[in-house]
């Protein structure tokens, strides 16, 4: 019981509280935006729990808690939602004016210093830009696998493309289209969109050895067809 008693007197902390629900909603945030990762959402879990629990022993505004988790909702929605920063700005506003009026009206020896919410706030914008940035180049990325990754490669014609032939490219043979006129054999070329088992392709400056070499071992020919 003396342990027991201790957590609670540890939760009842409001200095604690106040972190724990705060990187308890970290957590679960990263959870839902990375699905599968686990440990975060089963550590936030517990953390916003424990939190809940110690500030549920506290003369706390309940107000507050409710505009802390719109703030974090908010920031959230910012990684997905293209608003410009408009989103993370509104969501910084609402966790800061929301750790203010947590313990509002609460004694004193119940109140959290100011200089740690103004800090928890400033983590949290640090923390959001990174995984927004991160989510941002993640959608941005071209797709390394599938066809829809020869997208924006380049490739030689082997078969002179009157509009159709072939081209070498990625170590095989593809079925080809010019989408710039007739291009004769040896014309470096680069692929702007995949029909079918067909590369629409374009005619870009530089000589035909800059394109990609033929990787050891692979076949001298594969068409998609095959």
């Amino acid at each position: 019981m003396d342990g027991f008693s201790g957590l609670l007197d540890l939760l009842t902390d409001p200095t604690v509280a106040y972190l724990l629900v705060s990187l308890g909603a970290i957590g679960v945030f990263l959870e839902l935006a990375v699905p599968g990762a686990s440990i975060p959402g089963v550590a936030g879990s517990i953390a916003l729990a424990l939190g809940l629990i110690g500030l549920a022993r506290l003369s706390v505004d309940w107000t507050g808690l409710l505009l802390m988790g719109l703030g974090i909702a908010l920031l959230a929605a910012d990684v997905f939602l293209p608003s410009l920063g408009l989103l993370t700005i509104g969501g910084l506003a609402s966790f800061i004016a929301g750790s203010s009026r947590l313990f509002d009206g609460a004694p004193p020896g119940e109140r959290v210093e100011p200089i740690l919410t103004w800090t928890v706030a400033a983590c949290l914008a640090v923390f959001f830009v990174v995984v927004g940035g991160a989510a941002l180049s993640g959608l941005r990325r071209r797709p390394a696998t599938g066809q829809g990754g020869l997208i924006g490669t380049a490739g030689v014609v082997r078969r002179a493309l009157e509009p159709e032939g072939m081209v070498f490219l990625d170590g095989a043979l593809w079925r080809a289209r010019s989408a710039a006129g007739p291009l004769p054999a040896g014309t470096t070329v680069t692929v702007r969109a995949v029909d079918g088992l067909t590369l629409d392709v374009l005619p870009v400056a530089g000589p035909a050895s800059d394109a990609p070499a033929q990787r050891a071992g692979s076949p001298a020919t594969r068409s998609p067809s095959a």
